[in-house]
Parts: C-alpha cells; sequence; structure tokens
C-alpha cells in the first residue's frame, strides 16, 4: 500500500524487507505464493515495486462493472461496517463523488480508512487509467484482466484457466466446492448495528459471542428491497459516467463489457 494510506498494515515495503514477507508463508518456502487486496491495483508503490521483483510475479485483475462495484462499497460500508452517516443516501454519495466533493462524503463515513476509499470509489471505477500503468510496469505477458461477471457464471473453468496462468495444477479445481463469502447484506436498523459491532469489538472471542453473533445477524438482516428511484438514477448516471472508460477498456485489454450497460 502508498505510505499515508490508512488501511495499511504490517508487513510493509516501507518499514520491514522482503525476507519479513516471506515469513507469512513458512511452510511452503519453495512453492507458487499467491495473495492480494481490491486495493492494490489502485497503489503505485505496489505497481512499481511488484514490478521490479526478479521473480516477475503475475498479476491478476478481476473487474466488476464499476457503477455496481460503487453501489457495493457504498452498501457494504453502509450495512456491513456501520460506517455511514444514516442520512446519507446513494444518490447523494454519487452526486457529491461525480463533482469532486471528498470532504462532504468523508464528513458521513466515521471510519478513516471507509472515509479514505468512499472518497475514491468513483475514480477507482476509471480502469483503464490504473491497468495502463500497470501494463507498462510489469508487460503484457504477466498482466491477466478478466470480468468479475466471467468469474461467476463459470468459477471453475476461470480458476483453471487463471490456475494456469500463475503454474498452479488446474486440476485442484475439478472437485472444488465454491462458495460466496463476505457478501453484502442490508440491516433493519444501521444505528443498532453500529452499536452492536462497536460493543463486540470489546468483547474477547469466545463461542459464546459466536453463539450471540449469529442469533442478532439471524433477526438484524433483511431482504434486498427494490432501489429506489433516486438509487435507479445515480446507477444510470454512473455508467452513462463509465460508459467511455469502459469502451477503452475492452480495446486495449479484449475485455467483455457488453453487460456492463
Amino acid at each position: 500500500m502508498d505510505a499515508g494510506h490508512p488501511l495499511i498494515g504490517d508487513p510493509n515495503v516501507h518499514t520491514t524487507t522482503s525476507e519479513t514477507y516471506r515469513s507469512l508463508f513458512p511452510d511452503a518456502p519453495e512453492t507458487c505464493k499467491i495473495e492480494g487486496t481490491t486495493h492494490y491495483l489502485f497503489q503505485e508503490i505496489a505497481r512499481t515495486h511488484l514490478g521490479q521483483m526478479e521473480s516477475k510475479p503475475v498479476i491478476v485483475a478481476v473487474l466488476r462493472n464499476p457503477a455496481q462495484r460503487v453501489l457495493s462499497s457504498f452498501q457494504y460500508t453502509r450495512h456491513n461496517r456501520a460506517r455511514v452517516n444514516p442520512s446519507l443516501q446513494f444518490h447523494q454519495y454519487v452526486e457529491w463523488g461525480l463533482e469532486e466533493r471528498h470532504d462532504c462524503i468523508k464528513e458521513n463515513i466515521s471510519h478513516p480508512g471507509s472515509a479514505y476509499v468512499l472518497a475514491r470509489d468513483i475514480q477507482y471505477g476509471q480502469y483503464i487509467d490504473y491497468l495502463l500503468p500497470w501494463r507498462e510496469s510489469v508487460g503484457k505477458e504477466r498482466l491477466a484482466v478478466l470480468s468479475f461477471g466471467e468469474m461467476v457464471a463459470d468459477p471453475k473453468a476461470t480458476c483453471c484457466r487463471l490456475a494456469s496462468v500463475v503454474g498452479v495444477d488446474p486440476e485442484f479445481y475439478e472437485d472444488f466446492e465454491f462458495e460466496a463469502r463476505n457478501a453484502t447484506y442490508t440491516v433493519a436498523s444501521p444505528l443498532l448495528h453500529s452499536l452492536v459491532r462497536n460493543i463486540g469489538k470489546r468483547i474477547p472471542e469466545s463461542w459464546m459471542k459466536r453463539l450471540a453473533k449469529r442469533a442478532y445477524m439471524s433477526g438484524a438482516i433483511t431482504k434486498q428491497t427494490t432501489r429506489s428511484q433516486e438509487a435507479e438514477q445515480a446507477l444510470n448516471r454512473l455508467e452513462e459516467y463509465y460508459a467511455p472508460y469502459n469502451e477503452r477498456l475492452a480495446e486495449e485489454f479484449d475485455i467483455d463489457v457488453s453487460s456492463w450497460r
């Protein structure tokens, strides 16, 4: 992560060495190491550092419809993380984001890391602006770009193809059971959810805490309701905004973005 990024952790290239990073994989020193985060794509230090590594790592970018990604990020921060002012609606967030009124967004987010990300999420959807520098840094042969929709539609075939790219035996996925994790959900009361999360952070992990969490979540989560007219209009506005970026993306990286309209 870039220096100063609020989500930076340890180890990192600014304060530790590559040997410290390798210690995260103590049981398999000679095997292929795979790790990542959604934020690497947007980090200059990641692009520079990985581009200069002697091991020449392969970079894989899985891209989602940028308008839907912005909505998902907002909803995840609002409901799963309970860090968004309940009065801030998606259409207002989009308006501020497109107008680059980042301070207005940050004032309505309770966590500095989430505020940093949400203030930049609309810009992050301009994938082509980030992928071109990555390709220049690591080379075309070391950069694999595919769509999230492709992975969801056929996860087995997609993962087998990626396994071949990074040097892993594709047979690993022959009997693999794929499951969705870390999904975005909607809570009935954002204020109550925020209070429960704050209390939960102060309670040590135990079977009783896990049981209480399951009981709470079973009643707190509601089914996704139909989006408001304002939210639909905001999504349409984002899709129009991203259209020229998506067109360039398809031309440069041969990725199907037809479903992103």
